[in-house]
């Protein structure tokens, strides 16, 4: 009985292996399968790749060859410009040295208690200074005024005033206020009457990008510089009717930008560029060039020394943003 019983199990265990092996070869049989089918789809997939990549490089090129069709574009409408005898770039260029009274921009509007205002008060305390060179920041108001501010939240402050969104204000509101608790703002309408009567008088602006209405509030073109942020904008400035946009050279990077568009009157962060001997000869060779600098700082030590503006002004640089120095105070 035990040894019919052995020989039962015995049987149905070859049986079972029997079957398990057929299981394992159809397993194997089937992983060959896949294996196959796995290095078909690599291959595929490398194909897609393959083909892939390459139509990203040719559209790398294409954008490249784009780009570089679009600045030559570009720099041939402005070398058009350049070469019209009704625009003369260089008139604003200065090589005659510290002492030449054009060679300094009251900046922000005015000088020392008026610096940084964009004030009426300012405006007017630099004319009686004599400044021939006046900068004011503009920015546009809700109805579509030019109003003399270097931003909202900076022209806020100067007026302590707790009303909220002052981006919304329109200009009747805004007349009311004062800048440090006596100066009125200035607006656009203000700056043409200014003008007006001050023939003289050459308006250095900032921020406004809107050229339509600077004309518009002041139509003086041939006494406007608008300081302008991009190659586009230098062209969609002259385009607009503006014969003196300056390009803002604000790093290392930005200067070949200028040197690329041979940009004839350019404006230029001082703390970027009078920070060692090697920067500064390179604004020396923009200058010795022929292009109009016009230097703007901000609380450098060196800023109103008198041995600094003696050195670089108006051999260096042509102009100078001053929140110290005027006509009537010379270095």
């Amino acid at each position: 009985m035990f040894v019919v019983n052995f020989l039962l199990l015995k049987n149905y265990l070859k049986t079972k292996i029997a079957n398990v092996n057929i299981q394992i070869t159809a397993l194997d049989n089937r992983i060959i399968e896949l294996n196959k089918s796995l290095i078909v789809f690599q291959q595929e997939l490398n194909t897609l790749i393959s083909d892939n990549k390459q139509y990203i490089e040719n559209s790398l090129k294409v954008d490249e060859k784009l780009n570089h069709l679009s600045h030559e574009i570009l720099k041939n409408r402005l070398f058009t410009y350049y070469n019209n005898s009704n625009y003369h770039f260089n008139t604003f260029y200065n090589n005659n040295g510290y002492r030449d009274s054009n060679a300094y921009i009251a900046h922000g509007g005015g000088v020392k208690d008026f610096t940084y205002t964009n004030s009426f008060e300012a405006f007017e305390d630099s004319l009686n200074r004599n400044f021939k060179f006046i900068e004011i920041d503009l920015i546009e108001t809700k109805d579509h005024k030019l109003l003399g501010a270097h931003d909202w939240k900076y022209f806020k402050n100067l007026t302590k005033s707790d009303i909220d969104n002052f981006e919304q204000l329109e200009s009747d509101v805004i007349k009311t206020l004062r800048i440090k608790t006596y100066m009125k703002p200035l607006f656009g309408s203000d700056i043409r009457k200014f003008m007006k009567s001050n023939k003289d008088i050459i308006l250095v602006t900032d921020k406004i990008q809107n050229y339509d209405l600077v004309l518009s509030e002041i139509p003086y073109s041939e006494r406007l510089i608008v300081e302008v942020f991009s190659p586009n904008d230098y062209l969609r400035a002259l385009d607009s009717g503006i014969k003196y946009p300056a390009f803002c050279i604000w790093d290392l990077e930005s200067l070949k930008i200028a040197k690329e568009f041979k940009f004839p009157i350019v404006t230029m962060a001082a703390w970027s560029f009078f920070n060692s001997p090697e920067n500064i000869k390179l604004v020396q060779n923009l200058h010795d060039d022929g292009v109009t600098i016009l230097l703007f700082g901000s609380g450098q030590e060196y800023w109103n020394a008198p041995e600094w503006a003696k050195k670089y002004v108006g051999k260096t640089v042509s102009k100078i943003y001053t929140d110290y120095w005027s006509p009537n105070e010379l270095p």
